[in-house]
């Protein structure tokens, strides 16, 4: 006596819901988490990548500093004269540059206790007139004992000095806070006032990146968190934006190489 039996067509429909209740249960529980994991990993090296070029940056603008002091000491008597008209007419797009001041005493001392003994560099972030200032000072090597020192410097305004730096592939908009105030945004936020100790992800005291869900002027977004040190004194923390109707969608969206594999994987199950 037979209680159960398949003929052909109904194998070929029970074989092909079980590769369908295979392939989801593959989509939902193994491919939506790794993907969601490559996205933030995605994300996440935007903002690292964000921070280096901020250090590099600052490191080139020295640089530049350095070079041109050094070009305007090698001048003479005629160092403020050149200074002046070089930087008058300097382009001021991305930055400004400060004339060339002689050292004050205090200064000087500095700069005999400083590392190279003959120079320095200053960095000051001013969350006021929100501008990032640097100074390079030198001390003129010449004639026997003229202890004679120069500074020159540039400043940016935080637009001029993050704007570029602050890719639109990466995230739909940028916030940027410092000292619990928001000093930059890419769009109206609405938003000037944040404990950064809720913004970070704080761990055993521990400040570090993290990913935070916030409503923003009627919007969700997934917040992309990455703190950015300058000095001991200043320190930024960037938030990248991804509005959660991008990040599900990129979070679901199968490759178009997956999506005819799994076509042919069905059609051969079918027939």
């Amino acid at each position: 006596m037979k209680f159960f039996s398949i003929n052909k067509n109904q194998s070929a429909v029970l074989i092909t819901l079980l590769v369908i209740i295979f392939l989801g249960a593959g989509y939902f529980f193994i491919y939506l988490p790794q993907n969601e994991r490559r996205i933030e990993e995605q994300r996440f090296t935007v903002l690292q990548n964000i921070d280096r070029n901020i250090r590099t940056k600052i490191e080139n603008s020295n640089a530049l500093l350095s070079t041109l002091l050094s070009d305007y000491q090698k001048a003479g008597d005629s160092i403020s004269k050149k200074s002046g008209i070089y930087i008058n007419q300097y382009p001021d797009n991305n930055f400004t540059l400060i004339p060339l001041l002689k050292i004050n005493p205090s200064t000087q001392r500095l700069l005999k206790d400083s590392l190279y003994r003959d120079s320095i560099y200053t960095f000051n972030v001013n969350n006021d007139t929100r501008e990032i200032s640097l100074f390079f000072s030198k001390q003129k090597v010449g004639k026997k004992n003229d202890t004679t020192g120069y500074k020159i410097g540039m400043k940016f305004s935080f637009e001029q000095f993050i704007k570029p730096l602050l890719p639109k592939a990466g995230f739909d908009e940028y916030i940027i806070f410092s000292k619990d105030k928001s000093v930059y945004e890419s769009f109206p936020s609405g938003i000037s006032h944040i404990k950064e100790d809720s913004l970070l992800g704080v761990k055993n005291g521990i400040g570090s990146s993290g990913i935070r869900n916030q409503v923003i002027s009627g919007t969700d977004y997934k917040l992309f968190i990455q703190p950015v040190d300058f000095n001991f004194n200043n320190e930024w923390i960037i938030c990248g934006l991804l509005s959660n109707k991008h990040f599900q969608n990129e979070r679901n969206q199968l490759p178009t190489q997956m999506v005819l594999l799994l076509a042919t994987i069905l059609f051969m199950c079918i027939v």
